[in-house]
């Protein structure tokens, strides 16, 4: 596996994660919702997960 593509899957996959566990954390939590943490983070998984596919579709067209 090349080295872009273990790039591409790590972030595709910390991204979901992150949104998964802050989403949780947002809407499980009433407390976390008055702080910007979950507010913040939420969308850094949603940039992580699109620079995981640019770096995938990079890839995939020079391999």
């Amino acid at each position: 596996m090349q080295r872009t593509r273990k790039q591409g899957l790590i972030f595709v996959g910390g991204g979901i994660l992150f949104i998964v566990v802050f989403g949780l954390l947002f809407f499980l939590y009433p407390r976390s919702q008055n702080t910007l943490i979950p507010q913040i983070l939420v969308p850094f998984g949603a940039v992580e997960i699109i620079v995981g596919i640019a770096l995938l579709v990079r890839s995939r067209r020079s391999g």
